[in-house]
């Protein structure tokens, strides 16, 4: 076995690389944060996702470069870190470095044709992070343990203040660390974050027997005089309960220049619905046809609080319909198209 290997496998055992191993578990959960349902919808991914943004892509970008731990050199040769880097050197330059990963990042997501998208960003940043720990660990553990890099939860246990840094160079580092963090935060948290919408969905179901309405089979002959049976669903994402009202008409529609007109209507049921935020409210009703006519639509409209006097399909916050032949019943001669008048009824109780 190669002697290098061997040095690797036997110092494995230390934990040496304790740090990188957290920036992949701080990965893998920020990857289950903002992408599993249930879970995404949480606060969760927000830390988690400033974390993948503003700090592991560069925290183990830095450990690839930088395995050995940090050394004061006085002599004229001396890199300009000394051999290895300081703590706060790291936080610093890890930040900044992500910041310039996230960039480079969206410049080629947006070139390539895979486009700029929420999962992309989460990919490539993922990506970035694990291969570049996985580097960082490797070329640890080809270091002599007296000059690999000592993580953070090493330092704390073995030497604690024994930094020779000055407190003006520390303030100054986690004064820069912050001020980057707060910036990209912003950022990053109007990504993560999806975008508040008002809105309410409003859709029709069919009756299933003793079992849940379907959205499956709708009626497409009615006959005059004889019942319905519909289910009328409003789901409010208004973000506050909101009062609602349905106003249930049979229409006959024209195509003039291109565009459907309503020249009659007759007005069947109207009923009022009350749903809480992010309540789905369903209410079973029976229409009735009171006119007779081929190719009718059957619309439900859905108003905020009350309908105007002349509910329309234009005025409707919400609508919903279908296209019904109505077959005249024995001994009747109304017909949508030929009475030329709307006919309204009184609010149902």
């Amino acid at each position: 076995m190669n002697d290098r290997l061997r040095q690797w496998l036997a110092t494995a055992r230390v934990g040496f690389a304790s740090d990188l191993v957290g920036v992949v578990c701080v990965v893998v959960a920020t990857v289950v944060a903002v992408a599993v349902p249930g879970i995404r919808e949480t606060l969760l991914r927000v830390p988690l996702a400033f974390a993948l943004v503003l700090f592991l892509p560069g925290y183990a970008l830095v450990g690839a470069l930088f395995p050995e731990r940090h050394t004061d050199r006085n002599d004229d040769d001396a890199q300009p870190f000394g051999e290895g880097l300081r703590l706060s050197e790291r936080v610093v330059l890890s930040a900044a470095l992500s910041i310039a990963v996230v960039i480079l990042v969206g410049f080629g997501l947006v070139l390539s044709p895979i486009g700029f998208t929420r999962a992309a960003v989460l990919f490539v940043l993922s990506g970035v992070s694990v291969g570049a720990a996985v580097i960082a660990a490797i070329r640890r553990g080809q270091l002599q343990a007296e000059h690999r890099y000592r993580n953070p939860f090493e330092i704390a246990r073995t030497a604690r203040g024994t930094s020779t840094e000055t407190t003006a160079g520390t303030a100054l580092s986690v004064l820069l660390v912050v001020s980057i963090v707060a910036v990209g935060g912003i950022v990053t948290y109007d990504a993560v974050t999806p975008p508040r919408t008002h809105s309410t969905d409003f859709f029709l179901l069919t009756p299933n027997g003793s079992g849940p309405p379907t959205n499956t089979n709708y009626p497409t002959t009615l006959t005059q005089g004889e019942g319905q049976p519909l289910v009328v669903g409003v789901r409010n994402r208004e973000g506050q309960p909101v009062n609602y009202a349905v106003v249930v008409a049979l229409q006959r529609v024209a195509k003039t220049n291109g565009n459907l007109t309503t020249p009659e209507q007759v007005q069947l049921d109207r009923f009022t619905l009350r749903a809480g935020s992010n309540e789905t409210v369903r209410e079973r009703r029976t229409v009735v046809p009171t006119v007779a006519g081929s190719n009718l639509r059957l619309t439900f409209m859905l108003y905020r609080d009350q309908p105007p006097a002349q509910p329309t399909t234009e005025n409707a916050y919400r609508e919903v319909h279908l296209f019904v032949n109505v077959t005249e019943q024995a001994g009747s001669h109304a017909e949508l198209g030929h009475t030329g008048t709307e006919i309204e009824l009184p609010t149902a109780q």
